[in-house]
């Protein structure tokens, strides 16, 4: 079934790319993270990726697990080894790309630890995310993430090269 979940970046740190003109400006971390986001149904037979939006510091998406295996036996994957799977994935592309570009290790990871998941139990609700995922950039000013990082003013290092949601739970 469907899932909505929200992974957040280190400290709620800007480090996606930004909101211009209430559109979601990917810098070159952002792209790389989307361009994982999109391989993972390759890596976890049967999942799928619906809506989606990568923000200055954190992503909000859905996604489906499949009820069944190929075989027709029930699906092992559960949702925190696909969250576990894209965080793990893209944490090892970054090191990779700094190492290859001559950089530093970083001081910190991509990700703040655990996610929000929510469950999506009805095509009503369905609809409602999808369209919040799809507004999320105009609204990028109203999000709660977006005060939190108000009050923290961290700069964040690009890769080389160039909230809280009512009923859900933290994993």
């Amino acid at each position: 079934g469907p899932y909505f979940i929200t992974i957040c970046a280190h400290d709620q740190l800007r480090m996606f790319g930004r909101i211009v003109d209430s559109r979601a400006e990917l810098g070159p971390l952002g792209h790389m993270l989307d361009r994982e986001w999109r391989t993972l149904p390759n890596a976890i037979e049967g999942l799928r990726l619906d809506e989606f939006v990568f923000m200055p510091n954190h992503m909000h998406a859905i996604l489906w697990l499949p009820g069944m295996g190929p075989d027709g036996s029930p699906n092992t994957i559960s949702l925190h080894m696909a969250v576990q799977r894209f965080k793990s994935t893209a944490s090892t592309r970054f090191l990779q790309a700094r190492k290859r570009a001559g950089l530093p290790r970083a001081q910190h990871g991509i990700w703040q630890r655990g996610y929000y998941e929510h469950v999506i139990r009805v095509d009503d609700e369905l609809d409602e995310i999808r369209r919040y995922i799809v507004e999320n950039p105009p609204n990028w000013e109203a999000d709660s993430l977006f005060r939190r990082m108000e009050v923290k003013s961290h700069a964040a290092r690009p890769l080389p090269g160039g909230g809280d949601h009512p009923g859900s739970t933290r994993q």
